[in-house]
């Protein structure tokens, strides 16, 4: 049970410290460019402060997590994180936020990043690497999804029904409310990881100079080849970040359904995740990267050249979410590199503060390179290019791939040069196990029974949120008709009642104003729930054979208006059986 608090506290905080920097524009980008007047541009820009800032923290960051407790390193982050969502949500302007990014870019990396992986491969470990890192991606998955999906029920909440029709202010409003929600989440992940974590036992017990493991790594061409591999990687994943984008601008979607697509598509990440780790660990986690770089850029290739019309609507969506599966299950296994590459654990955390370095360089660069691109030709033609730009990094990415494993040909014993005196001292302070030693059916249901929880709990949770989703929908959809014919029910009685009381009146126009009225309540019918289409029906029925009698019998206006109160009391029914 504590092994699986301690994955399960990895992946809240591993998710949550990054929702406030990243999450935030991921899934309500069209609205945080509108209350913050931004640009595509400039927003990459704020980014590219996060990532100079992150650079500088990686390597030290590493070092740092081989020497101290995960759980101080990272309860710190959580909490300071979170105190700049509270900044965030002042709507300060653009130097207000290019600073408060540059201190997010030291919040979450160095005092955390390095704990968060050094702490994931220790609870992996010689056998599981795969299932770890994939556990924790598809966790952090189900977390940012959820996170994602309640972020996009605050926002309609506080955004009229017609999204397009909100003032400044209104939005203003949803998007601080959307940020002291993450922010508060933040604080809490802290709080769990402080509880959860043990205080220690996943502090390194090595002494070991980390100048010294800098320069074994450094020194090492198979940690570059992992870097290079990360950095092809995360570019595919910085261009989740402008799927929400893509959905206003080119699928005429708003901002609400835009950042609901968008959270569709995280819930992919558990599945895709744990299985790409699972898959890791049974076969080789480097050829999986490959057969992934591959599907992703024919995805993007093919995205490249796609408009929204006809058959290409439907590629459209199907590589919207292919590549959401492609690009997280990358992320849930190229950690899992470190393992392939039989990276010493003492060497751990310098190893991933020099991967990171390089490998999440794209905080730098992707933004302010896909912003312009996307500013240079605003609308389909621009995010064109941008996939064709994507397809690009997977081909240098699938290049890198190649290499790791003629790399891997030598061994990795000897990639890594240590002295024998290094490398006894480690085998001395870590117990390392027999990799071929074969676990019993038991052994690996108890190994992954957060990997089959999370699973479980993915596949339910994107059910029960898609069925939601479409439900709010059709009630939404329902809700607009009802009033709409209630109007229409009001001005067609009305038309009535003076054309056959009415004396001074033009009756032949009123009836003709009168069978526009019919004919949009019939059509309206159409697309509404219950009885109101039979009631429809009967009403235009009985408007077409005595409307020409109103004003000479009084049956005939009887019979008109309770045919007009039958589809009022059918849509009064439908607005009561809303859910």
């Amino acid at each position: 049970m504590r092994r699986i608090m301690l994955m399960l506290a990895l992946v809240v905080a591993g998710e949550l410290v990054f929702g406030l920097p990243f999450n935030v524009p991921r899934f309500f980008r069209p609205t945080m460019l509108d209350v913050f007047v931004l640009t595509n541009t400039e927003l990459g820009d704020m980014f590219a402060v996060y990532g100079i800032a992150a650079m500088i923290a990686y390597f030290p960051g590493g070092a740092v997590a081989d020497h101290f407790s995960a759980r101080s390193l990272m309860v710190a982050s959580l909490l300071a994180t979170a105190a700049g969502g509270l900044y965030m949500a002042t709507l300060p302007g653009a130097i207000g936020m290019r600073i408060l990014y540059g201190y997010w870019g030291i919040t979450t990396i160095f005092l955390f990043w390095g704990a968060l992986i050094r702490a994931t491969r220790d609870w992996g470990g010689e056998n599981a690497q795969g299932a770890a890192f994939g556990i924790l991606e598809g966790g952090r998955g189900l977390v940012a999804a959820s996170a994602a999906t309640f972020g996009v029920i605050v926002l309609a909440n506080y955004l009229p029904d017609n999204v397009r029709l909100a003032t400044v202010d209104e939005r203003a409003a949803a998007f601080r409310t959307v940020v002291l929600l993450y922010t508060l989440v933040t604080a809490l992940a802290g709080v769990f990881a402080w509880f959860a974590i043990p205080a220690s036992k996943l502090a390194s017990e090595v002494e070991f100079s980390p100048l010294r493991g800098m320069g074994i790594v450094i020194r090492c061409p198979i940690v570059w080849a992992q870097a290079a591999i990360i950095l092809c990687a995360y570019c595919c994943y910085k261009g989740l970040d402008n799927y929400s984008l893509y959905a206003v601008q080119v699928l005429g979607m708003d901002q609400v359904e835009g950042a609901r697509l968008a959270s569709y598509g995280a819930w992919t990440r558990p599945v895709a995740a744990v299985l790409a780790g699972l898959i890791a660990d049974r076969f080789n986690a480097t050829r999986s990267i490959g057969v992934m770089f591959i599907m992703l850029g024919l995805c993007y290739g093919v995205w490249s050249l796609s408009a929204p019309t006809g058959s290409g609507t439907m590629i459209i969506y199907a590589n919207f979410f292919a590549t959401y599966i492609g690009v997280y299950a990358l992320r849930g296994v190229y950690f899992a590199l470190l393992e392939d590459s039989q990276t010493p654990r003492f060497l751990t955390g310098a190893s991933v503060g020099m991967i990171s370095l390089v490998g999440f360089a794209p905080d730098v660069f992707f933004g302010p390179i896909s912003g312009r691109i996307l500013d240079a030709n605003p609308g389909i033609v621009g995010h064109q290019n941008y996939f064709l730009f994507l397809a690009s990094i997977t081909i240098v990415g699938l290049l890198f791939v190649a290499w790791l494993t003629f790399l891997h040909r030598f061994g990795g014993e000897k990639l890594w040069k240590l002295s024998e005196q290094t490398r006894n001292k480690s085998r001395q302070r870590w117990s390392i196990t027999d990799m071929n030693q074969k676990s019993t059916l038991r052994e690996q249901l108890r190994r992954n029974a957060v990997a089959l929880i999370s699973l479980t709990i993915a596949l339910a949770s994107l059910g029960y949120n898609t069925w939601r989703n479409e439900a709010s929908e059709q009630n939404r959809n329902q809700r607009l008709v009802s009033i709409e014919l209630l109007s229409m029910l009001g001005d067609l009685q009305q038309a009535t009642l003076d054309c056959h009381y009415g004396e001074s009146i033009d009756c032949p126009a009123t009836l003709r104003r009168g069978w526009t009225k019919v004919l949009t309540i019939r059509d309206l019918s159409l697309v509404s729930s219950g009885s109101i289409p039979e009631s429809a029906d009967a009403l235009f029925e009985i408007w077409r054979a005595d409307s020409a009698h109103l004003g000479k019998a009084d049956a005939t206006e009887k019979r008109i208006i309770e045919a007009l109160e039958a589809v009022r009391r059918d849509t009064h029914d439908v607005l009561v059986n809303l859910d």
